[in-house]
C-alpha cells in the first residue's frame, strides 16, 4: 500500500497495485579472434563480434485507490506489451609495433553496426467490464540503425620515473531514428575526433603524479532507445 499525504501531513489518498509480469529474454554473444606475432616483436590483432538479443515483457497492473478516510474510490487497470531486439556486428583491427628505448606505437581499424527495434503496445483495462483499450499516447515502435567506422594512432614512451602517451582517434557516425506511429525521422551524420594525453610521474615508491586529457562520448544504453 502507498499513502500520498498533503504538506500538512494529513492523509490526502492511498492506493494499492498488482503487477504480473512474464519475462523472456536471450542475449547470444559470438567471438572470432586472430593474433599475428611478426618477427620485429609486432603483432597484428583481429577481433569481430556478434550480438544477437531478443527481450519480450508482458505486464498487467491492477490499482485500487481510496480516499482521505481509507475508502474504496475507484479502480485502474492496463496492459503492456513492449519487444526489445538489437543486432550488433562490429571488426576491429589493431597493430602494435614496440620502438627502440621502451617506446611503442599501435594503430587500428574499427567498424560496428548497430540495428535495433523496440515497440511497446499499452491497453487500458475498464475495471467493471474488463474491456480492453489501446491507449495511443503510450504506444510506440520506434527503429534504429547506427553505423560507426573509426581509426587510431597512438604513442606510448617509458623513461626513468616518467611515461608518456598521446593518441587521436577519429571517428564517423552515421545515425537514423525512426518512430513509426508518429511517423518522426531523425538522421545525424558527424566525423568527430577523439584526442588523448596521458603524462605521470613516480616521484617516490609511494607517491605519483599525473595527468589526464581525454575526449570521449557517451551513448545511450540500446534497451532505452524508445524516446517517446
Amino acid at each position: 500500500e502507498s499513502r500520498i499525504f498533503n504538506p500538512d501531513n494529513s492523509l490526502d489518498f492511498s492506493f494499492d497495485s498488482h503487477n504480473v509480469s512474464r519475462d523472456k529474454k536471450h542475449n547470444l554473444g559470438f567471438d572470432i579472434d586472430f593474433v599475428h606475432k611478426f618477427n620485429n616483436a609486432s603483432k597484428l590483432s583481429i577481433n569481430t563480434h556478434v550480438t544477437a538479443y531478443d527481450y519480450d515483457r508482458d505486464q498487467m497492473v491492477n490499482s485500487n485507490y481510496f480516499n482521505e478516510n481509507t475508502i474504496f474510490d475507484f479502480s485502474t487497470g492496463f496492459r503492456t506489451n513492449s519487444n526489445q531486439n538489437t543486432d550488433i556486428i562490429s571488426a576491429q583491427l589493431d597493430y602494435n609495433l614496440p620502438l627502440e628505448n621502451n617506446a611503442t606505437f599501435s594503430t587500428g581499424l574499427k567498424t560496428s553496426n548497430i540495428k535495433t527495434k523496440s515497440d511497446i503496445i499499452q491497453y487500458d483495462i475498464d475495471p467493471n467490464t474488463n474491456e480492453q483499450t489501446l491507449n495511443v499516447d503510450n504506444t510506440n515502435d520506434y527503429r534504429y540503425k547506427e553505423s560507426i567506422n573509426a581509426g587510431y594512432i597512438n604513442f606510448e614512451k617509458q623513461w626513468d620515473t616518467w611515461s608518456f602517451s598521446a593518441g587521436l582517434r577519429a571517428e564517423h557516425t552515421h545515425i537514423e531514428g525512426e518512430s513509426i506511429i508518429t511517423n518522426e525521422r531523425n538522421v545525424q551524420d558527424y566525423l568527430e575526433l577523439f584526442p588523448t594525453l596521458n603524462i605521470s610521474h613516480q616521484i617516490s615508491e609511494k607517491m605519483a603524479v599525473y595527468t589526464n586529457v581525454k575526449r570521449s562520448i557517451g551513448r545511450p544504453n540500446y534497451k532505452d532507445l524508445n524516446p517517446f
